[in-house]
């Protein structure tokens, strides 16, 4: 999750200042939203510690300490591979108890999202919040208005180095794989964000994070270890699942777009399309079925979730072909692809040419 745009400029109190008076000037934006994401913002930023810090006041278990280590040797691998670091995770709150929500809404018989406008963010497709109330109000609102709405929580986020975003509590929990492939998955974000797609700024953080994960544990221990085979095996279920997924969205696709149905007949339509997604999971080979089959039956399938998926998991085989030019030379990689997408209204276009032209 990425609150990108609602933190720019020189200071703390300067930024909310900004927020507030952009809000009031411009109009037309949710004014109140942003000034509470503005002080909720400002609340985390003052508890944070830095690292070392943190470490002294003893406040912090085993568990946290191991997964602080893991955190600064991500960052350090992270700048020899030419990513920018920026001050992400350089600090932590150990005491924050709020808790994190995206909530995202989508036409019920289309894939056109609801989008909000913000100063100097621009159009975004979900809302963040820092309370599960005013989360499940806002969802309860937009379903109240015909929309398929999904409300996720979120583990964690950044401001791309606009802030110094500190390790959250929740974090220190998380298992070394999976909190090494949140760290590269960020400062993915903070090496390249194109303005103006979401989509391609998340798809494109989720294969650098794989990527730089699977490189740095072969290098941490070597491609035999347990370790690596198990966040291989973690990997390849991703992709599977990932096939599956889009196959649901394809289907879906020509249900919405079929001129002769009516739109009692593509919601019934689109209902079994979603009540047959566990049993799509038989045709595919994953190491661990079981927890995608949990998936699959966790919280309710709509739109929203599935658009949601697809924001974040877009042209892996585009990118797979420009990264394969020079594997591993992430500079290399980053290069290509602000060269393909520089300029460019359409970045996935723009990704898809330069992939189809081979070496």
């Amino acid at each position: 999750m990425n609150l990108r745009g609602l933190w720019k400029g020189k200071g703390a109190g300067f930024r909310g200042t900004l927020l507030f008076i952009c809000g009031i000037l411009l109009g037309g934006c949710r004014v109140g939203y942003v000034v509470k994401a503005g002080y909720y913002q400002l609340e985390l930023l003052s508890l944070r510690e830095p690292l070392l810090e943190a470490r002294i006041n003893g406040g912090l278990s085993r568990q946290g300490l191991e997964a602080i280590r893991t955190v600064e040797r991500t960052r350090d691998l992270a700048a020899r591979m030419g990513f920018s670091t920026a001050a992400i995770y350089t600090s932590v709150v150990v005491d924050w108890e709020r808790e994190l929500w995206n909530v995202s809404a989508c036409d019920p018989l289309s894939f056109e999202p609801k989008v909000w406008w913000f100063p100097v963010v621009g159009v975004v497709p979900y809302l963040g919040f820092f309370s599960i109330e005013e989360a499940s109000r806002e969802e309860e609102s937009l379903r109240n208005e015909g929309w398929d709405v999904h409300r996720s929580r979120v583990g964690a986020y950044s401001t791309l180095g606009w802030f110094d975003d500190p390790i959250l509590p929740g974090m220190l929990r998380w298992p070394e794989v999976a909190l090494r492939n949140l760290v590269f998955h960020e400062l993915a974000h903070a090496t390249i964000w194109f303005p103006g797609s979401v989509q391609f700024n998340e798809s494109f953080a989720n294969f650098v994070a794989e990527k730089a994960t699977l490189q740095t544990l072969a290098g941490k221990a070597g491609e035999s270890t347990e370790a690596y085979h198990h966040a291989l095996e973690a990997f390849s279920d991703e992709r599977q699942w990932r096939q599956v997924l889009w196959k649901l969205f394809k289907d879906l696709e020509v249900v919405y777009q079929d001129g002769d149905r009516s739109e009692s007949d593509k919601m019934r339509a689109k209902e079994s399309l979603f009540l047959g997604l566990e049993t799509r999971l038989n045709s595919a080979s994953f190491s661990r079925p079981q927890r995608y089959r949990k998936r699959a039956r966790s919280s309710q399938w709509n739109n929203a979730r599935l658009l949601q998926f697809r924001r974040y998991n877009s042209s892996y085989a585009w990118f797979e072909a420009v990264y394969q030019r020079a594997p591993g030379d992430f500079p290399q990689f980053f290069h290509e692809i602000k060269t393909i997408v520089d300029d460019s209204k359409r970045p996935f276009e723009a990704l898809k040419m330069a992939a189809s032209e081979g070496p």
